[in-house]
């Protein structure tokens, strides 16, 4: 999942993007995502803009970059036990990838809220790098249970209900925790 990189790449512009990803979690996690710029990454970090572009297009480029080890894990740990539970009803299988990526998205709301405000067509899921192999997934659990039409539309309604946005809502508004959220997303898509 990971954007692989050359070895081939000079050592200082490797230093610097392990700076400029250590500079930018930083000042996220002390001033919050929304409120950092480029510009104040480039300034703290003691680089140039032109440096700090060479090296990531965007504010949601850096976030995606901070995030992606964390959903390397994730799938490390969803496709584990995917394949180490295979017996038991597709139904619980898929309520665990949903509490693994729910706690990936706890974690790191803002870093995502941030990918996904960057979609052009809309603030959902739908536009981070990883959904299209998570979906996948989820479609592959939904083929074992009977009863379901359209394995691609219920799923893409299940992970969109995991948006940030609608997240973001039940969570801080609504009061919900993230296992009451987690049971009430599960008794509309996933038991059957």
């Amino acid at each position: 999942m990971t954007s692989s990189y050359s070895d081939s790449r000079r050592s200082d512009a490797i230093q610097n993007e392990k700076l400029i990803l250590r500079t930018a979690s930083h000042l996220f996690d002390q001033y919050g995502v929304k409120h950092v710029t480029m510009k104040q990454i480039a300034g703290s970090a003691e680089i140039g803009p032109g440096t700090l572009y060479r090296h990531f297009k965007n504010k949601p480029d850096i976030c995606q970059r901070l995030m992606d080890d964390q959903v390397d894990d994730m799938f490390s740990n969803i496709t584990s036990y995917v394949k180490e539970h295979a017996k038991e009803s597709a139904s619980k299988r898929i309520k665990y990838v949903l509490h693994v990526f729910l706690s990936l998205k706890e974690k790191n709301l803002s870093l995502l809220q941030e990918i996904e405000n960057a979609g052009r067509k809309s603030q959902a899921l739908l536009q981070t790098p990883f959904y299209d192999e998570l979906k996948n997934l989820i479609m592959l659990l939904f083929q074992e249970v009977e009863g379901i039409k359209d394995v691609s539309f219920h799923t893409d309604m299940l992970l969109n209900a995991f948006s940030s946005d609608i997240y973001y809502f039940e969570r801080y508004h609504q009061g919900l925790s993230p296992d009451d959220f987690l049971e009430k997303v599960c008794d509309i898509y996933v038991y059957r």
